[in-house]
């Protein structure tokens, strides 16, 4: 008995086993000895001329699990006795049949990322070293997405080879579902080649994806990156905070605060990152009122002009802490101790061109105001509230109240409003009025981006006796230079 060695693509072999002496002979597999399925056809027995008993089993088709499988002969020997030789039965050692195979086609990565490097490794078992060719489609390797950049070969025993190729990808191939690879062997010209077959995928490298932050970014702003298998995750990281500057992240449908690039993409999505808007505290509150006095007659707020109602004068009574004149008895946040005057931009102006008048003040908060609306609160005085600057008392702690003059008793019945600009004036006895104009509308416009807010509000009073003049609101240049409009 010997070892048989065949292909695994061979349908049928013939395994010619020889004895002597033998009365009857056969042949079978171990399995079908011991009543297993039956693999095989026996031959008859014969004598040839050497002088041997042969019997010839015939084996197919050949199937995977048939390797390893083991072969014996029974033999029964004849009786002898002119020689002394008593017949019997008796098995022989078992023959192995082995069949040339893959045994294995490995990857050391099923899934992997553009321009990087993966091993597959074909295992075969087989008499002799085969012939190891790496394919796409069983014939050829695309040379333009893959380049084989080693290849070895080695036999840890004389039935077992096997081939490594290191192989680097070029373009990926994750939109078609991957790549087909396969190893090819082949063992001669009298065996047909054998093939085995993996998947490998590539994927795009999010690691060479770009993006962009989407407007003007603050200095101190980042990008920092996640990776995780493959994918990558880019989120905006705006500047620390500081004392009287905050920054946040505006979001639109095209610009988030973290974007991802999926390596089955291999792009950002959203594609863009949300820039860091700098929102600035308000250090300081403004607010003025206008006064439309063409038909009042005189002249306000100048050096030329005598008494009450000179520059020196009325900036006096809207700076000084009294109980009736100037911001201090009308203004919240000097009523509370929260911001203090700012004298220096407080006080009046007169365009003679349009008669009208210009009083104004501001206030520097204590600590600062991040939002329009608590800005607005502290500095605002109550709706239908006007500055008084005539008649005033010389300070606080003296309101020692003067005689009303004229023009004061004129004051004292007008009201701001912002659907005109221009003022109604009625005679002292209250009889008639006459109307000398009516201004444009009031409007609101907020630019964020340049920061600058104008703001006209109205005042109406129910009075038989108005005077309809205009108040407006504006801010300083410590507004908002860019802010975000989720915060206001």
């Amino acid at each position: 008995n010997k070892l048989f060695f065949i292909q695994l693509s061979r349908n049928i072999i013939f395994l010619d086993l020889s004895c002597q002496f033998l009365k009857s002979f056969f042949c079978h597999d171990i399995g079908y000895y011991l009543n297993f399925t039956r693999r095989h056809t026996t031959e008859n027995s014969w004598i040839g001329f050497d002088g041997y008993r042969r019997s010839e089993i015939i084996i197919g088709p050949i199937k995977r699990e048939y390797n390893d499988l083991e072969f014996a002969c029974s033999v029964e020997y004849q009786d002898d006795e002119e020689h002394n030789f008593y017949g019997g039965t008796t098995m022989s050692k078992p023959t192995k049949l082995r069949i040339s195979s893959i045994q294995s086609f490995t990857s050391s990565q099923n899934e992997i990322i553009v321009g990087e490097t993966f091993e597959l490794t074909c295992t075969v078992i087989g008499k002799e070293v085969p012939d190891f060719r790496i394919t796409n489609d069983g014939r050829f390797l695309d040379a333009s997405r893959y380049n084989i950049i080693s290849k070895s070969v080695e036999s840890p025993n004389e039935l077992l080879h096997l081939a490594k190729f290191k192989i680097t990808t070029k373009v990926a191939t994750v939109i078609q579902g991957g790549q087909n690879f396969y190893c090819s062997v082949d063992f001669g010209t009298s065996t047909p080649e054998l093939r085995e077959r993996i998947t490998i995928t590539t994927n795009y490298d999010c690691r060479k994806a770009k993006i962009t932050v989407l407007g003007r970014q603050p200095d101190g702003q980042t990008i920092t990156y996640k990776d995780e298998e493959g994918d990558r995750t880019a989120t905006v990281q705006c500047p620390v905070d500081t004392a009287d500057t905050k920054y946040s992240v505006y979001e639109s449908t095209q610009a988030k605060k973290e974007s991802e690039c999926r390596k089955e993409t291999g792009f950002y999505d959203p594609p863009y990152l949300g820039t860091c808007l700098e929102t600035h505290a308000f250090e300081s509150g403004r607010f003025e009122q206008v006064w439309s006095l063409s038909s009042a007659g005189g002249t306000y707020c100048t050096d030329s002009v005598q008494g009450q109602f000179s520059k020196y004068e009325m900036t006096g009574a809207l700076t000084t802490n009294n109980s009736q004149c100037g911001p201090y008895p009308i203004v919240p946040c000097l009523q509370n101790s929260k911001c203090t005057l700012d004298v220096s931009n407080t006080g009046c102006r007169w365009d003679d061109s349009t008669k009208k008048l210009y009083v104004f003040y501001q206030v520097d908060f204590n600590d600062p105001v991040w939002k329009i609306q608590e800005r607005k609160d502290l500095t605002n005085p109550q709706s239908g509230t006007k500055i008084k600057f005539w008649d005033c008392p010389d300070t606080l702690l003296n309101p020692k109240k003067r005689t009303i003059s004229k023009r004061g008793k004129l004051f004292e019945r007008m009201v701001a409003d912002q659907d005109s600009d221009m003022v109604i004036v009625l005679d002292d006895q209250g009889k008639s009025y006459s109307t000398l104009g009516i201004g444009i509308a009031g409007f609101i416009v907020a630019a964020v981006l340049v920061g600058a807010f104008l703001y006209r509000r109205r005042y109406t009073k129910e009075n038989p006796n108005m005077v309809v003049g205009t108040e407006q609101f504006e801010m300083t240049n410590r507004s908002v230079v860019v802010t975000n409009p989720y915060s206001l």
